[in-house]
């Protein structure tokens, strides 16, 4: 895939991009998140913000590892550091979140929420690693390129007929990650 392939109005990435726009945007300006652009940014807040993180890659990872597919993309190792900070108070409250995740074009969507969202972890790690230096080593991993290269290829090669399955995926955990995030409001 060409740089240009991305930036093509028929690209997945762009038809996934343009349906999750709002979505994505809306979780910039959410009470919780938000706040890990704030100068006073607190500890409990930013273990709230991985607790986040932590829910939504939780269930996508498990999910694929379930079905012993791309290896590639793991998240594994992500979890592992991840489950360090995150605060999990309460967590059990939250509904079920695997059966967000149906098909492998679903799983696909997600797959591109998570690893896309390590695009703006490193901007966020420069920021907060100010504040919590060894708190943001652990919640902002960076991206994986090779990752990203892989699972870009797999959304660009999915067949029509599924691709709105994975705009589904994505659009899915964006609103997983804002239930999660509201959870965590209230508990902060």
């Amino acid at each position: 895939m060409t740089s240009s392939g991305a930036r093509s109005n028929n690209s997945v990435r762009h038809r996934l991009r343009a349906a999750t726009e709002d979505l994505h945007q809306g979780l910039h300006r959410h009470p919780l998140l938000s706040r890990l652009l704030a100068a006073d940014l607190t500890i409990d807040e930013l273990r709230a913000c991985a607790a986040v993180s932590f829910a939504a890659i939780e269930i996508v990872e498990a999910e694929r590892a379930r079905r012993a597919i791309w290896p590639e993309l793991s998240l594994a190792d992500r979890l592992s550091v991840l489950r360090m900070e995150s605060d999990r108070r309460n967590e059990a409250s939250l509904a079920d979140g695997g059966a967000l995740i149906e098909g492998e074009p679903e799983l696909l969507g997600a797959l591109y929420v998570v690893h896309g969202s390590a695009i703006g972890g490193g901007i966020l790690f420069k920021r907060v690693g100010k504040l919590f230096p060894e708190v943001a080593r652990s919640v902002f991993q960076p991206q994986d390129p090779a990752a990203w290269k892989y699972l870009c290829t797999l959304i660009e090669s999915l067949p029509e007929a599924v691709v709105e399955r994975c705009v589904r995926g994505a659009t899915t955990l964006f609103n997983y990650y804002r239930k999660v995030a509201d959870f965590h409001t209230e508990h902060v």
